[in-house]
């Protein structure tokens, strides 16, 4: 997901990018599971999977890589085991070659 490069007010509505659509949000707001795009390769002509995904967001919380970016993502469950060096990816991402689902441990706030 991400934010379009428009004008507000359509700048401020996310919109897919890897994923086919938005997330299926279940678990009361709890569980979010994005089946991905097809056809996005990398530069090589490898297909990019969820697998890759879910490879770079344990990157970002690797203790040893210092991300700044890794607040954004301890919300998943087992996060911050990873930044604490106890564990190599969070318990609350599952990957699959056309899906990430991400468990997080706040619930949101109800859509109205």
């Amino acid at each position: 997901m991400r934010y379009p490069d428009k004008p507000p007010p359509a700048g401020y509505r996310l919109v897919p990018e890897l994923a086919a659509g938005f997330p299926r949000i279940s678990d009361h707001g709890r569980t979010y599971r994005f089946r991905l795009r097809k056809g996005v390769r990398y530069n090589t002509g490898a297909v990019v999977t969820g697998r890759d995904i879910a490879h770079a967001i344990n990157r970002i919380l690797d203790p040893k890589m210092q991300s700044p970016v890794s607040a954004s993502v301890t919300d998943i469950v087992g996060a911050q085991d990873v930044l604490d060096g106890k564990a190599a990816s969070p318990s609350g991402m599952t990957a699959t070659r056309g899906t990430i689902t991400f468990d997080s441990r706040t619930r949101t706030a109800p859509s109205s």
